[in-house]
């Protein structure tokens, strides 16, 4: 019983790490919000920032609310698992995290041709607002992908603690 309390822990540990992501890709949306909104009384190219990073901003946003609301969700709905049947939680935390582990490599492959399709808008147009999507689709895929890929070292931290501790 002691490593399956030590398995929630872990599991509780990893959610929370998952808000903390989310709420720091959301500050970083906000301040690229209030970022955009200036550049709305700009002029020049900045000015020409100002929708694209509007956009991005809320999306970034709209992401971050969304897991911290499915994570704070998963923090109860993991604990009551765990209560009904432990060795069944932890079985469907391995089944779980397995399942999702393949979405990191096509996240990679977006945010990669994000940034790529940004760099050819931003380099292959004259056109300010061309130029200024580029660059915005260069800083969304590169936020994505620190966020991503920070989040894919801690999954691969947390499966392999699911399955050190897997009971067998």
């Amino acid at each position: 019983l002691e490593v399956n309390k030590q398995m929630l822990d872990i599991t509780l540990k990893w959610v929370k790490g998952e808000i903390n992501d989310a709420i720091i890709f959301g500050l970083v949306g906000a301040a690229l919000l209030v970022t955009a909104l200036f550049f709305f009384k700009a002029s020049g190219f900045s000015k020409h920032l100002a929708i694209p990073l509007l956009i991005a901003s809320s999306s970034i946003i709209l992401i971050s609310i969304s897991n911290i609301w499915v994570n704070k969700k998963r923090l109860t709905e993991f604990t009551t698992a765990y209560d009904l049947d432990k060795d069944a939680f932890h079985e469907s935390e391995i089944e779980r995290v397995q399942g999702f582990q393949s979405t990191y490599k096509y996240s990679a492959i977006l945010l990669g041709t994000s940034i790529f399709i940004g760099f050819l808008l931003f380099v292959g147009f004259t056109k300010p607002s061309i130029k200024a999507i580029g660059l915005i689709l260069i800083l969304f895929g590169l936020i994505g992908g620190f966020i991503d890929f920070y989040s894919l070292e801690r999954a691969t931290t947390y499966q392999k603690s699911l399955n050190i501790n897997r009971v067998v």
